[in-house]
């Protein structure tokens, strides 16, 4: 519907106009007279109703089929999701999918941006980006062919909030620490054979040395483990990504891994089990191990990143270090690779000396002798 009235300021003569269509954002405008107004009204309301062809959906139908039907399949990751969705479905619920803009979802995250929590602290950047990835993934879902109730994704065209640098955190070797000192991979290690936890050591082993996550551990059962192939097996049902994968296990890790599955009776045991299914990974005993040790700043997640950084610094290829992981991408393999100073070092060391060699900087940057050498060579290159 379109409606038409004179300027109310002093001093003009203008004519504002606007339309409201249920379900579509108002559009409104001011025009020298009435004619041009009514041209005016009539061009948006002909480009609102244009779009109604492609379904009466809402965004908050949008949102509650989401959550409904796709959610369900991220359990880990679903409490997040509705949390998200629950604020986006106060923002933008009342508007069609079709009318939704960039520029609408831009306004909505930086009114996010400026609000604040339940406890009264400001939002950062990165949260607020998790908001507007949610808020994507549901029109990921949508335009796909199966679902098909969004046409454009608008949320794509929406410009992320910067984020600080990832976390860079490992665990320092013996080689990166100088002296008498201990490194903190040998106070940590010590620190959890002394836990009274029954699963802390062994836990900590398996996450250093197979790289997997947390989840992917503590939830081993024995049917999975391979010893014959020296190896498990991560179930599609228990990884991230939704694939299975074979994970290779070697000297300490491969002893737990034995150990742990001939103490299990039935097949389908874990080899970390509670008293209802899996057992739950030991926090009060990891944060005594690690104050014990003197290592701060670190979580359980750390030593998959440590996992990838000694992959690195022994001088394995990207590939092997994305199978190692599970990941499916460089991009995010990349995150979870990092090089110690002390790594650095010797790698500038070995690339100068073979420099000075391929060069030969004690020759042809003595001095006198410079020119003749270089002639010498010409001479050589030209026979």
């Amino acid at each position: 519907m379109a409606y038409f009235r004179k300027s109310k300021a002093k001093g003009e003569r203008r004519w504002e106009w606007s339309v409201r269509l249920r379900g579509y954002p108002h559009r409104h405008g001011t025009c020298p007279t009435k004619d041009c107004a009514k041209k005016c009204a009539e061009k948006a309301e002909r480009e609102l109703k244009a779009g109604m062809g492609a379904g009466r959906t809402t965004v908050r139908e949008l949102l509650a089929l989401y959550e409904s039907s796709y959610l369900p399949e991220l359990p880990r990751s679903a409490h997040k999701y509705r949390q998200h969705l629950a604020w986006w479905r106060e923002e933008l619920g009342a508007y069609l999918v079709q009318a939704v803009t960039p520029q609408m979802i831009a306004a909505a995250k930086a009114r996010l941006q400026a609000g604040t929590t339940r406890r009264g602290s400001r939002r950062s950047n990165s949260t607020v980006n998790r908001y507007v990835t949610t808020l994507s993934s549901v029109w990921t879902w949508a335009k796909s062919p199966e679902v098909g109730l969004a046409v454009r994704h608008v949320v794509r065209e929406v410009e992320r909030l910067s984020e600080p640098a990832g976390r860079v955190r490992w665990l320092s070797r013996p080689m990166d620490v100088s002296g008498e000192e201990k490194s903190e991979l040998e106070r940590l290690l010590r620190a959890c054979a002394k836990s009274r936890s029954r699963f802390l050591l062994d836990a900590v082993i398996l996450l250093l040395g197979t790289g997997c996550r947390e989840n992917e551990i503590m939830k081993l059962r024995r049917r999975d483990v391979r010893l014959q192939e020296r190896g498990f097996t991560v179930g599609a049902e228990v990884a991230k990504t939704k694939k299975a994968r074979f994970v290779a296990l070697e000297e300490a890790a491969l002893e737990v891994a034995r150990r742990r599955s001939e103490a299990v009776q039935r097949s389908a045991g874990y080899l970390f089990a509670g008293r209802r299914g899996a057992a739950t990974f030991p926090w009060t005993a990891w944060r005594t191990a690690l104050k014990l040790a003197g290592v701060k700043n670190f979580r359980p997640h750390d030593l998959r990143h440590t996992h990838g950084s000694y992959l690195a610094m022994l001088g394995k290829t990207l590939p092997e270090i994305m199978q190692a992981l599970g990941h499916s991408t460089p991009t995010v393999a990349l995150r979870y690779i990092h090089l110690s100073d002390a790594h650095q070092r010797r790698v500038a060391v070995e690339l100068t000396g073979e420099l000075d060699e391929w060069m030969k900087f004690d020759e042809a940057l003595s001095g006198d002798s410079q020119p003749a050498v270089l002639a010498s060579e010409v001479v050589e290159a030209g026979e």
